[in-house]
């Protein structure tokens, strides 16, 4: 009577591993992830497009632009949104010549939805993601994405009149001396409905 007691409990011990298992690996239900792994470089003169909705229509575009002022070179990498869309940006921190914004920076996990951090907004402006400062005897750098790490932005993707949340993941190299590779997003097809940064 005892060994089928313990032959019952290892049953249904491996039927709940097995469920939590399997539970683990599915993927959000109603979000849209897509891997993209695209890289703009500092002599590049063409964008890395989004259409993160897949309707043929641009969403967002990362670009590079170099600017010399004040006795140094300035290598921007930034996102500019298209149409009614937009990223998450923070208040007040406009840069010079390019007329941008500084991108604030989701950790992961982190809600994006329509409420803003402190300090932060929607807006439709061009954003900032990284500047490399360069003089004749130094180079400094300048935005959330300048250690190379991987981060990601919150944006607003506008379908049928409605907003959807999604995330988009960067990373900075700054080799060569530089280049911004998108790696992969995600949206809600839920509109007005929040998004956790990361999630697929």
């Amino acid at each position: 009577m005892r060994s089928k007691h313990i032959l019952f409990t290892c049953l249904v011990g491996m039927s709940l591993w097995t469920c939590k298992k399997d539970k683990k690996e599915e993927p959000s239900i109603g979000v849209v992830y897509k891997q993209v792994n695209q890289s703009v470089r500092y002599w590049d003169p063409n964008p890395i497009i989004a259409d993160m909705n897949n309707d043929g229509k641009v969403d967002f575009t990362f670009w590079s632009q170099i600017v010399a002022y004040g006795g140094a070179d300035h290598l921007y990498f930034g996102i500019s949104t298209i149409g009614q869309n937009q990223a998450r940006m923070m208040s007040g921190l406009e840069y010079p010549f390019l007329n941008c914004l500084k991108v604030q920076a989701q950790d992961a996990g982190s809600v994006i939805e329509m409420q803003t951090q402190a300090g932060t907004s929607w807006s439709s402006e061009s954003g900032m993601l990284v500047i490399r400062h360069s003089g004749e005897h130094s180079v400094a750098y300048e935005g959330h994405w300048h250690d190379e790490s991987q981060k990601m932005l919150a944006v607003r993707l506008l379908i049928n009149g409605k907003y959807h949340f999604g995330w988009v993941r960067l990373k900075y190299n700054k080799e060569q001396p530089g280049s911004m590779t998108l790696v992969d997003f995600a949206w809600n097809k839920k509109p007005e409905q929040s998004i956790k940064a990361g999630q697929r």
